[in-house]
Parts: structure tokens; sequence; C-alpha cells
């Protein structure tokens, strides 16, 4: 996965990235177990269920030499394709920076600080691998693995999704724009999405495709090869296979 642009530093008050991201070395990570240069993550993603103030994860070091590590959690909403990260003060985390050993491991804990509330809040735990002081001329290539975290709704909120369609074609270019709308409580995660493109089904987003957060929308673009006033998509999402045909406007 390629970085479209990053307008900021991940340091900074605010940031924007593309759903894709990122360094030379990274895993942006929706499940099972993570694992990337000197470092190991499981599990990859974090929910905080209903009535419920904490969770973690283990970052593990399966190398033959020390590693340190850095974590930071951000707030994470969605601008069309791209991520948008700020400080996240409604959920705290620890430790920020930890060492670890040859063969060592460290439990990293995210809190939520603010009770629940009628959507699913979503949240980015960023994890670091430092380069060590190496010898002159030495290249290392960061590590950085993000993780979905997850509170749920309040009790008594619907679990269930309700994902509205609609696509929008440039004449000048046939630049086709997929927009879902989730008008639901909680996040949909996107597998595998592929448009028929006249007599070819075309992959315009392989492998994860994405999210669509609570009561957010999630956009992906490419380019139409064959004229149509429809297009028939199909993703998976949540173990199921989703089929629809949208009617494209200009």
């Amino acid at each position: 996965m390629t970085a479209a642009f990053i307008s900021s530093t991940l340091g900074g008050l605010g940031l924007v990235l593309s759903a894709a991201l990122l360094f030379p070395v990274a895993a942006q990570t929706s499940g099972g177990t993570a694992q990337g240069g000197g470092l190991s993550v499981a599990p990859v993603q974090l929910t905080l269920a209903e009535g419920t103030r904490s969770t973690s994860t283990i970052v593990s070091n399966p190398g033959n030499g020390p590693v340190t590590v850095q974590v930071r959690l951000f707030s994470w909403t969605m601008v069309g394709d791209e991520e948008v990260y700020s400080p996240a003060t409604d959920a705290g985390f620890s430790p920020p920076l930890f060492r670890l050993e040859a063969g060592g491991a460290q439990a990293v804990r995210v809190v939520a600080k603010a009770p629940a509330g009628p959507l699913e809040r979503s949240y980015r735990l960023v994890i670091d691998q430092l380069p060590l002081a190496g010898a002159p001329g030495q290249l290392q290539l960061p590590v950085r693995m993000i993780l979905p975290v997850f509170v749920a709704p309040a009790a008594g909120v619907s679990r269930s999704r309700y994902l509205e369609w609609r696509a929008r074609q440039e004449p000048k270019t046939n630049q086709v724009t997929i927009t879902v709308k989730n008008r639901g409580a909680v996040h949909a995660k996107f597998v595998e999405l592929t448009v028929q493109d006249g007599d070819k089904s075309k992959v315009i987003a392989p492998g994860l495709a994405g999210y669509a957060l609570a009561g957010q929308e999630r956009s992906w673009t490419y380019k139409a090869t064959t004229p149509t006033k429809i297009v028939t998509l199909t993703v998976q999402e949540g173990g199921k296979l989703l089929r629809s045909s949208v009617l494209l406007t200009q």
C-alpha cells in the first residue's frame, strides 16, 4: 500500500493520511497477529465491548536484539478515502515508551475515559519501533503498526449496519467515485471491493478495502473503461458477500 499524501507529521495535532498509508515497512492491521521488523503484535484489533472500560494488546520482540517502542493513540475519522487523526481526549493508553529485550513482551493497555455514547467511537493505536543507533551509513527502515480500536456504543443501541451506496462519474476523465454512507452505530469493514466494468470484473480495492466508521462515509475511486449508467459492485462485509447496483450520476 502506498500513501496518496501525508499533510502533516504523525506527531502533529491533526493529521490527514490516506487510508492506505504508509512507510517502507508497515502494517495496517485488522485481526489476528501482525509482525514487522523486530515486532509482533496480538491482537491487532481492539474492541471495548459494552460495559468494558479497558483492553490491551501484547507487543513482543521475537528478534535477537533489543528494540525501543513508542506508542500513541489518536481519534480516528474518515474524509473520503483519507484517515484523519486528532488527539484522543476521551481515551488513554499506557505505556507510551518502552524497551523490549530479545524475546520480551509488553502489554499496551487502552482505557476509555468517557462513557459510551449513541455511536461507536474509533481510534488508531500507532506502534512504532524506533531505530537503534547503528553504524554510519547503515539503513534502518521504520516499522509502524496501526491498530484499529473501537469503543462500543451504549447499551440498547442497535448494532445493525445500514449502508447506503452512491456513485459519481467525472465525464472528462471517466473517474468514478463510489461512496458508502454508514448510517449504523457501529463500523463496517470491507474486503475485496469489485465492480463490473463492461463484461469484466475489476477489483478496485483488494484485500482489506477499508472501513466505513459509524455515522461516516468511505469512498473509493477508479477509472471506468466502459460507458455505463449503473455501477454494480460486490464487497465482503462482516463475513457476508454484499451486492449492490448504484445509479451513476455526474
